[in-house]
C-alpha cells in the first residue's frame, strides 16, 4: 500500500497499461481513506453491507446514544437489488485501535474488518473501483453521500481536523465546527488493490479519484 499525502491534480491524460491475459474485470484498484490519528489514535470508521437506509440509521443512533459520539457522516459504496453498502465516519477520536475495533466489531462486514486488523486501522474507500480492461480505464462503485446523522453531543470527545478537511474535500460538504478539534490537517491515504493484480498505472488512479471527488 502506498500512502498519498495530497490529492492528484495533473491535467495529463489517463495512462493505461493494456491489460495480461490474466487480468480479470473484478480486479480493481481503489484508493482509501485511513483512519489513523497520528501513530495510535483512530476515529471509527464503519463498513456496513447489506443494509437498508433505516438499518444504518438505526445502527448510528444506538452508537451515538451508546457512546455519545458526535454527528455520523453516511456514505453509500455501492447498490444492490434490494440494499445497499455503506460508509459511516464519526469525527470523534478514540485513544486507541483496540478501543475502536470493540465499538465496529458487532456491526461491520468480518471480512473487513480482518483486512483493518492486519494494518491496525480501518480504511474506506473513498474512490471508485478502478479497473482496466481492454485497454481502457473503467469506473465502477461510484460514492454518494447521503445526511448527516445530528447527534446532542458535540463536547465529549476531541474530533479529528484532519477527517474533517477530508470529508468537506472528498464529499462537498461543510463539517459544522462544533466541540473541540485538534490541529492536524493531513490524512493517511491508501492505494490498493482487491483480487488478482490489475494493470494499471497509479497515474490513472490518482487522476480517477480527482475526478471523481469534484465537489
Amino acid at each position: 500500500m502506498e500512502e498519498i499525502t495530497k490529492w492528484p491534480n495533473s491535467q495529463s491524460n489517463l495512462a493505461v497499461q493494456q491489460p495480461t491475459e490474466k487480468s480479470l474485470e473484478f480486479d480493481y484498484a481503489a484508493v482509501g481513506l485511513s483512519s489513523a490519528v497520528g501513530q495510535k489514535k483512530h476515529v471509527i470508521m464503519m463498513d456496513l453491507d447489506s443494509y437498508t437506509y433505516e438499518r444504518v440509521c438505526d445502527t448510528v443512533k444506538e452508537l451515538i446514544e451508546t457512546y455519545c459520539f458526535s454527528d455520523a457522516y453516511i456514505i453509500r459504496s455501492s447498490a444492490k437489488t434490494n440494499s445497499y453498502n455503506w460508509h459511516v465516519i464519526f469525527l470523534d477520536i478514540l485513544d486507541s485501535y483496540e478501543r475502536a475495533r470493540g465499538v465496529v466489531e458487532p456491526y461491520v462486514d468480518g471480512g473487513w474488518l480482518d483486512m483493518c486488523d492486519k494494518r491496525k486501522e480501518f480504511t474506506v474507500r473513498v474512490s471508485p473501483r478502478i479497473f482496466s480492461h481492454d485497454g481502457k480505464v473503467h469506473i465502477s462503485d461510484m460514492l454518494h453521500f447521503m445526511t448527516i446523522a445530528v447527534s446532542p453531543y458535540q463536547i465529549i470527545y476531541v474530533k479529528s481536523n484532519a477527517h474533517k478537511l477530508a470529508i468537506e474535500k472528498i464529499y462537498g460538504v461543510k463539517v459544522k465546527p462544533q466541540g473541540q478539534f485538534n490541529k492536524e490537517t493531513k490524512t493517511k491515504m491508501v492505494m490498493y488493490t482487491m483480487g488478482k493484480p490489475v494493470e494499471i498505472s497509479e497515474e490513472s488512479v490518482r487522476l480517477a479519484v480527482r475526478e471523481s471527488t469534484k465537489a
